[in-house]
């Protein structure tokens, strides 16, 4: 299976909340980190983490996805079906074998313009 084919199916059990097919996706020994918050996961881990969010799920659409050599990168929105902010993870797949090996992630939550900048003419939104 191709990186980009790898790394848009486990977007996709995301979405679906298949947690029983995630942990197929990665190398046993993967390591995945998410840098905003300082914390590194194990795929047992990372699953259990993932399968333990609390709100009835989300639904994942993934914006972009681009591939440079054995790196895999994507920016997904995460829309909660609760009343939450949705988040969007930028994530760098390193994939060996046909498994990931290591993820990065870097989340955010799409919001407003800072306070300083609100009504001044620098930017325009773009969705």
């Amino acid at each position: 299976m191709e990186a980009e084919q790898l790394v848009s199916g486990l977007w996709r059990d995301m979405h679906d909340q298949a947690w029983d097919k995630i942990a197929g996706y990665y190398s046993e020994m993967a390591v995945i980190r998410v840098h905003d918050t300082n914390e590194q996961f194990t795929l047992e881990e990372f699953v259990s983490m993932n399968r333990s969010i609390p709100g009835g799920g989300w639904s994942v659409d993934v914006e972009r996805l681009e591939r440079a050599g054995d790196i895999v990168v994507s920016v997904a929105r995460l829309t909660p079906k609760e009343d939450l902010d949705t988040n969007f993870v930028v994530s760098f797949f390193e994939v060996q074998d046909g498994k990931i090996v290591k993820q990065d992630d870097y989340w955010g939550v799409y919001g407003s313009p800072e306070e300083w900048r609100a009504g001044t003419p620098i930017g325009k939104p773009f969705r």
